[in-house]
């Protein structure tokens, strides 16, 4: 929830957003579709179509992270899901999806600069390829774990293998 009584970004003109989504809404809303959509290889009558979820290909064990909505570009989201703590980042258009932990230190890269399509870690002030996770400015030297991000129904989700 903002709280509308917090100063506005001089930078931004936003107010700032807790460091972790509350996905529990997002989690109960795929649950609810889960049980409405039918299962890849259940059998469906012939005259019934699939339902159309996204123009993109089913991923097999998708896990919904957060709505594409609180992502912003110069706002990224953090999302923990099973143990695991991704960054969600926008891109010009496209979204994606890194693990928070930045590989040199103890940094969350939610909570990074973002500059175009690279993010600083706020630890030590490291800098990585946003879309493939590759250091681009030292200290750091080993890349962040990525994964492809898609947008189905307006949630941001990603294929877990």
């Amino acid at each position: 929830m903002i709280n509308r009584s917090q100063p506005l970004c001089r930078r931004t003109r936003t107010r700032p957003r807790p460091a972790i989504l509350d996905t529990r809404q997002a989690d109960a809303n795929a649950a609810s579709q889960a049980s409405s959509v039918p299962l890849i290889g259940s059998v469906m009558p012939e005259a019934a179509s699939p339902p159309v979820l996204c123009d993109t290909p089913v991923l097999r064990n998708i896990v919904v992270l957060c709505y594409a909505a609180a992502v912003t570009a110069e706002t990224p989201a953090r999302v923990e899901r099973d143990g695991t703590a991704y960054a969600v980042f926008l891109v010009g258009t496209r979204h994606y999806v890194t693990q928070d932990a930045c590989t040199h230190g103890p940094g969350s890269l939610s909570e990074g600069y973002v500059d175009g399509d690279e993010v600083e870690c706020p630890f030590h002030q490291g800098r990585f390829h946003i879309a493939t996770g590759q250091p681009a400015a030292p200290p750091c030297t080993v890349p962040l774990r990525v994964w492809p991000a898609r947008v189905i129904d307006g949630r941001i989700c990603i294929d877990r293998e």
